[in-house]
């Protein structure tokens, strides 16, 4: 046996941790169509919480604060209903505030006020898929939306100020028909605004203007018809005035104007992308849209008897240049309805694409890429609801499947709420709602219209109402402030791990945590501090795991008892080596080296 423990001593050697991405859940519940639970208004409890919903409007404020209003979602009385409800997230202490707004969504609650003047009465009416943007001052802003118990899409603009808790009605009506007023293309007019429209694309440019892109919008022609735009729309929230560009939102003008793709990469006044709703839109620090995805309408037939829409979702990627208002189609297929190429996790290729698909989250750029989340459309060779998340860098012209599956309708693993592990994912799921924190680098989702933990067919899928952040920094640094690094290695059929603790932690000791499937952890060690100095070096060893895949994690208890957890290392055992009688033998070396 002492010949053993030599020969183990001989296995420690000082490696650095591997750089992760992970998925945290860090709030709410695992469980579909759950109500929400109001508490006290203005109050953060733990308690409180929106509950399940889809087609919510989200944003964040420059504070690293998360905002959610309305969307369909399961109410206090158990009912699925739109709703026009604001709550406010703060990730610092992982609880939510139900700030404005109804527990039933009673549309008669809602009040337009004074155009212009705040109030602590105004309040939108109850909606889905309005476009949403956050001003520099921390202002969240919305426009119109599908609206319930009326028929059609609204046409309003509206504005909350945090600071005062109020709403304010800014412009536009919630007349279902609303055709707008175009004005001069690319001439900031009062007099210009953007029809009745839902599930248009938004961004943010970095003057802080907002940009609106395409949508769904309702019209009298003949019968009532609603259709897909590609028209493009600016506002100005300090001038506050509204700019068109591009064509209108007239069906006359959605008929006759087909697509035009031209050739790939080569900006033509020609080029026309099709028209789509619940598309992606980013901006960049040029000030160039790029336009990804989202369901087309298009027509088929000839004459007024045989005139009729097709619907098909897009996975084409489009570039306009602001200044000479020029579109190129610089990535994804012309085909309608195109699988995805994921190649390698982790790696760019100018082959990879994500399938065609709609109703996907869509994060502002950070570090100079795009991202985006699941949505309803066409995996790797599949249909359904999809959990993949993508980047795409356009300097480079490549999209890099970060995490998720290349199939469709997963079901969550939700791990240890607050604990990051390279093993959780959030459920395929559509209608999210998503929220970028540029002071954390980290992208947030809440919600959608998916599947939750371990589900397997349509059956299991509802309306969710969990929260989730992946973490874009390193682990050490982002996920667990206590612990620098963290490694778990297999040498000769042992498993070794090794990790340091920061500087100025009060350790009272450590626990070694593992698991065979990465989700149900248990005790395997308890790890001491030494009786004088400060050691901030551990060695631990798991001999004879047995053969196959092993996960581990520590858990740190501070002298005040305060815990935290590592990240998650996984190990996979070839050919282990046995002892007589087959013991099962762990022991810790410390301080290292030894």
């Amino acid at each position: 046996m002492k010949l053993l423990y030599l020969s183990l001593l001989l296995l420690l050697s000082c490696t650095a941790f591997s750089q992760n991405k992970q998925w945290t859940w860090i709030n709410g519940t695992a469980q579909l169509n759950k109500p929400a639970v109001y508490g006290t208004k203005g109050v953060a409890d733990a308690s409180s919480t929106p509950g399940a919903r889809d087609g919510a409007e989200s944003w964040t404020t420059p504070d690293g604060k998360l905002w959610l209003f309305g969307g369909l979602a399961v109410n206090s009385n158990g009912n699925h209903t739109y709703m026009n409800d604001l709550w406010m997230f703060d990730p610092s202490t992982n609880l939510w505030t139900w700030k404005h707004g109804p527990t039933t969504a009673d549309p008669q609650t809602s009040n337009q006020g004074t155009q212009g003047v705040p109030s602590s009465t105004n309040l939108p009416m109850n909606r889905q898929y309005a476009s949403t943007w956050t001003d520099k001052a921390g202002n969240l802003w919305m426009y119109g939306g599908r609206a319930q118990n009326r028929i059609g899409n609204l046409a309003d603009l509206w504005k909350y100020d945090p600071a005062i808790n109020q709403w304010t009605w800014i412009s536009g009506t919630t007349n279902a028909f609303d055709e707008g007023e175009y004005g001069a293309e690319g001439v900031p007019d009062a007099g210009s605004r953007p029809p009745n429209l839902s599930s248009a694309s938004a961004a943010v440019d970095i003057n802080g203007n907002f940009w609106m892109v395409g949508g769904f919008t309702l019209q009298l022609f003949t019968d009532d018809v609603e259709f897909t735009t590609r028209t493009i729309w600016r506002y100005d929230p300090v001038a506050q005035l509204w700019t068109y560009f591009g064509d209108n939102d007239l069906v006359a003008e959605a008929i006759s104007h087909f697509p035009n793709f031209g050739t790939k990469g080569v900006a033509d006044p020609a080029n026309l992308p099709p028209t789509r709703l619940a598309g992606g839109l980013w901006v960049d620090s040029s000030g160039h849209l790029y336009w990804f995805g989202g369901l087309e309408f298009y027509f088929v037939g000839a004459g007024s008897d045989d005139l009729r829409f097709e619907t098909a979702t897009r996975n084409d990627l489009w570039r306009y240049d602001t200044s000479t208002r020029i579109w190129t189609w610089i990535n994804g297929n012309k085909e309608r309805e195109a699988f995805g190429r994921y190649g390698t996790k982790g790696s760019p290729d100018p082959l990879n694409t994500p399938g065609a698909r709609l109703s996907f989250a869509t994060f502002d750029m950070l570090d100079g890429k795009m991202m985006l989340f699941g949505g309803s459309g066409y995996s790797e060779d599949n249909s359904g609801s999809l959990n993949d998340l993508w980047s795409y860098d356009p300097s480079n012209n490549e999209w890099t499947w970060l995490s998720g599956s290349k199939s469709s309708n997963e079901g969550a693993v939700y791990g240890t709420k607050g604990t990051p592990d390279s093993l959780n994912h959030p459920g395929a799921a559509s209608e999210l709602n998503s929220f970028t924190q540029h002071s954390e680098n980290a992208i947030w989702i809440y919600g959608g219209g998916g599947f939750a933990a371990n589900a397997s067919s349509t059956s299991e899928s509802g309306l969710l109402g969990d929260l989730w952040r992946y973490a874009i920094a390193q682990p050490a640094e982002d996920s667990v402030q206590v612990f620098e690094s963290f490694s778990a290695k297999e040498k000769r059929g042992y498993v070794e791990l090794k990790w340091k603790i920061a500087k100025d932690q009060a350790t009272d000791h450590i626990i070694v945590e593992h698991s065979r499937n990465g989700n149900e952890f248990e005790k395997l060690g308890r790890v001491q501090p030494p009786r004088r100095g400060n050691s901030r070096s551990y060695s631990y060893v798991h001999v004879l795991p047995g053969k196959g895949d092993h996960y581990y994690r520590l858990k740190h208890v501070s002298k005040s008892n305060k815990t935290d957890y590592s990240w998650v290392e996984r190990v996979t055992v070839g050919n282990p080596h046995t002892l007589p009688h087959n013991l099962d033998i762990s022991f810790l070396l410390y301080p290292n080296p030894f």
